[in-house]
């Protein structure tokens, strides 16, 4: 007769009566299988917290026992990207890297030209607060220089009208007219008779004693006294 043996002894483990449970088998028929003690299973069908064990309730157990099994296997089919699949993500991670370093380097130039304004800024400021301080001695030289026009204004309404008429300085010079006579007109007359060096001095001393008021002053006269002089040497 053979020797009985103990559940563990024997080989039984809880995971292996729970899948002959699942196949069918009782526990009475799994006891003789596996040659253990009479009634010995009972106190491992407790012990194992299997106690009212059924078949249904053995299959449950080993789907629930083999499913996160399978999750696993689901998971590292999974991870076992494609080729294709993974080329694809990593042009579009390139894509989207190059996006995000355009957008730094906007938002770093528009930094730098907003930090730009605002030194502009500072600086027209201070211009500002520098012209407001000198602005009441620009007033006073803009007085300055209003009363200096008023001067200018009286002197120049002091002038002879002849030389604020429109004149022609080629056919018709202001500094030889003087109302309806011109130099011209009378050096001709006053000439007559006359010619060579004393014609030509006469006139001359003519021209500059006519036109010294309004052009060339002490000059011209001193330039007419020449001539003068020159005909009384003669």
């Amino acid at each position: 007769m053979p020797a009985v043996k103990d559940g563990p002894g024997s080989g039984l483990t809880k995971e292996i009566l729970i899948e002959e449970v699942a196949k069918g088998e009782t526990l009475s028929s799994i006891e003789k299988a596996w040659g253990l003690k009479y009634n010995s299973i009972h106190y491992w069908v407790k012990k194992w917290d299997l106690k009212g064990i059924t078949q249904a309730k053995a299959q449950d157990m080993l789907s629930e026992s083999k499913e996160p099994v399978m999750k696993e296997k689901d998971m590292q089919q999974n991870d076992a990207v494609k080729p294709e699949v993974y080329q694809q993500t990593t042009e579009m991670l390139k894509k989207e890297k190059s996006a995000l370093e355009e957008d730094l380097t906007k938002v770093r130039s528009e930094l730098e030209q907003a930090v730009s304004k605002i030194y502009d800024l500072k600086r027209q400021l201070s211009l500002s607060r520098e012209a407001n301080c000198n602005l009441k001695d620009k007033y006073d030289l803009l007085l300055q220089e209003r009363e200096e026009y008023k001067r200018n204004l009286e002197e120049f309404k002091k002038l002879p009208a002849v030389l604020l008429e429109p004149s022609d300085p080629v056919n018709h010079p202001l500094h030889y007219t003087r109302g309806d006579i011109e130099c011209i007109d009378a050096i001709e007359a006053a000439t007559a008779g006359l010619s060579g060096p004393e014609a030509y001095s006469t006139g001359a001393a003519i021209k500059y004693l006519w036109r010294w008021k309004y052009k060339n002053g002490r000059e011209d006269l001193q330039k007419a006294a020449w001539y003068v002089n020159r005909l009384i040497g003669e």
